[in-house]
């Protein structure tokens, strides 16, 4: 028994298809810009504001489910594809996640921090006239300037 190679097939979709879909994402805009003109009322432990976004995020991954689904043409592709898809969305929600977090924080400073402290070796600090010489062009330019005894 031999087994032919694969047949691949490609769909069409009908241009309506994708008309709906416009339609669908014109409405969830103007949905989107109608309901954020107003403040929902706190729900269990969430204030209005967190209902409000929470809100707007849900329509807006629908508006994103529909453009991956209708436009790029995930809907009618193999269950690997449509696996693919998934696992690039969550690397990309982690990543937004690992970034968020890293911008909520503030400047780590640590105090007492001296550019010239003295340590297990003191050195002499610079003067201005110093720190504004030229290098010398001769070298590479990664000298460290000595400031005079």
């Amino acid at each position: 028994m031999s087994q032919t190679p694969r047949q691949s097939h490609s769909h069409i979709t009908p241009a309506i298809n994708y008309h709906l879909t416009l339609i669908a994402l014109v409405v969830l805009m103007l949905l989107t810009v109608w309901i954020a003109r107003f403040q929902l009322p706190p729900v269990l432990f969430l204030s209005g504001v967190a209902v409000n976004n929470i809100v707007a995020m849900t329509i807006a991954i629908i508006k994103a489910t529909c453009v991956v689904m209708i436009f790029m043409g995930v809907k009618y592709q193999t269950p690997l594809v449509k696996l693919w898809a998934l696992i690039g969305f969550v690397g990309l929600i982690l990543m937004l996640g690992i970034m968020l977090d890293y911008f909520s924080r503030g400047p780590e400073v640590k105090h007492g921090w001296e550019p010239y402290n003295d340590g297990a070796m003191p050195r002499a600090r610079p003067t201005d006239d110093e720190m504004k010489a030229p290098m010398d062009p001769r070298t590479d330019n990664t000298q460290v300037r000595q400031p005079k005894p």
